[in-house]
């Protein structure tokens, strides 16, 4: 369930001990003060600062640019933490050269893919939906905005991301996901349990892909299995006593841990597209 829903149900949960597990949903406060919730997903403040850290480090860019939607306030932690690490590692409080907001009734997007394109940056943050990045990617390559790598968040990470990377060749999209996509040669070890998912999820639905939210179902499924076993009960409070002290739970997703306070502790990877599955091509801790 999405952001609005898990916040309303955590604290009803809290109150009657049934411990819960939050699949894709990343608000902060969904876990805050309910010792019940935990997520198998990381946060915004985690991804903003781990795509910085790609930028900087893997890009080697000390300037980027940002594009967001204006008066879009789901999206302002994001842009808040990429903005203070990209600060932080350049130790350039300009390094920010271009902060595009896009109105909602636009229907031109030149004006802003010049501005983007007159700043000189080789790296662009942009946490918006795919519709919009449809659009900016069109703009994009009709101005001939080749060399710049468009940088977004784990939401984009899925097929449809697959369709405008084929629609779009020229374009560099980078984007954060919360498991390690593997190589064809990776692919082939089966001791993996991404790669046992991936094998039965293709043998029932026939996809080259799977969501990564349903990765991460399958993760957060098994380790509530995992606890109710611990535990040796159905009890709720025994039950989020065995989910605390998940660790180094080595998930289709990746190895996950919950700290003290329910979030888990984890590898946020970054995504490029290359001949039609995400490849992942950094790891940041």
């Amino acid at each position: 369930y999405g952001e609005a829903v898990s916040l309303v149900a955590s604290q009803k949960l809290g109150k009657v001990k049934i411990p819960a597990i939050a699949i894709t949903a990343t608000n902060p406060l969904i876990i805050k003060n309910n010792e019940y919730y935990f997520r198998v997903t990381f946060t915004d403040a985690s991804q903003g600062k781990a795509l910085a850290d790609y930028v900087f480090e893997e890009l080697e860019q000390a300037k980027a640019g940002i594009i967001k939607m204006e008066n879009e306030d789901t999206t302002s932690e994001l842009v808040r933490q990429f903005t203070a690490e990209m600060e932080k590692l350049t130790e350039d409080e300009n390094c920010i050269a271009a902060s595009v907001q896009i109105s909602p009734k636009a229907k031109d997007y030149k004006g802003y893919l010049e501005k983007i394109k007159a700043s000189g940056v080789k790296a662009v943050f942009m946490p918006v939906s795919l519709k919009t990045a449809d659009k900016v990617f069109a703009e994009a390559q009709k101005i001939g905005l080749r060399d710049v790598t468009f940088v977004a968040p784990k939401d984009w990470h899925n097929n449809d991301l697959i369709e405008l990377q084929n629609r779009y060749q020229g374009i560099k999209i980078a984007v954060a996901s919360n498991f390690m996509s593997t190589s064809a040669e990776e692919t082939a070890d089966k001791d993996i349990l991404y790669n046992q998912f991936l094998k039965a999820y293709q043998d029932k639905f026939g996809e080259s892909e799977p969501p990564e939210e349903t990765v991460l179902g399958f993760d957060a499924y098994m380790i509530g299995l995992q606890a109710i076993e611990k535990a040796g009960s159905i009890d709720g409070y025994l039950v989020k006593e065995a989910l605390k002290g998940t660790n180094h739970f080595k998930g289709a997703s990746g190895e996950i841990s919950f700290d003290e306070t329910g979030e888990p502790t984890k590898p946020i990877n970054v995504d490029v597209i290359k001949d039609g599955k995400f490849v992942s091509v950094y790891t940041a801790k």
